[in-house]
């Protein structure tokens, strides 16, 4: 693999050679099914975008928009319970103008579903298997966070 760069958001796993979702620092970094999920392929959705797919203007968002996006990703298909998740998303941010960070989804997922934190965790990284900030964030409609942590 050499010197390569990674996508936004994946880290190199040293022990399998490949590209991880989670940005690295151990925690929640696994490999990705790529036969599964792939990589991001872009369409153009007739939205203004940046090159990590997040919207320019969060406020043209709504759950069709979020269903074409997520078919960029191979197979990957957005049943309720990611909607749910990126609703909680958009009220966090309506409420505090700024991207909810993992711990905030994670503690939400503990308290509205009883889950455990490291549950709830896992739960959000099975659900966004390209990562928390890299897929949920830009399914959910957000602008790219400038800061991305994995909780």
């Amino acid at each position: 693999m050499g010197a390569e760069i990674p996508p936004a958001g994946f880290s190199l796993s040293p022990e399998q050679g490949i590209w991880c979702p989670g940005g690295g620092g151990g925690g929640m970094a696994r490999p990705v099914d790529q036969a599964r999920f792939g990589m991001r392929n872009a369409l153009d959705l007739g939205v203004e975008r940046d090159s990590d797919g997040h919207l320019a203007d969060p406020d043209t968002w709504s759950p069709e928009l979020a269903r074409r996006m997520a078919s960029e990703w191979n197979d990957f298909e957005l049943t309720d319970e990611h909607l749910a998740i990126l609703q909680y998303m958009r009220q966090w941010f309506e409420a505090h103008q700024i991207v909810p960070d993992v711990r905030d989804v994670t503690k939400h997922q503990v308290e509205s579903t009883g889950m455990t934190k490291k549950e709830a965790k896992r739960y959000l990284f099975e659900y966004f298997p390209h990562g928390y900030m890299q897929q949920a964030s830009q399914l959910a409609g957000m602008r790219r966070p400038r800061a991305w942590s994995v909780g």
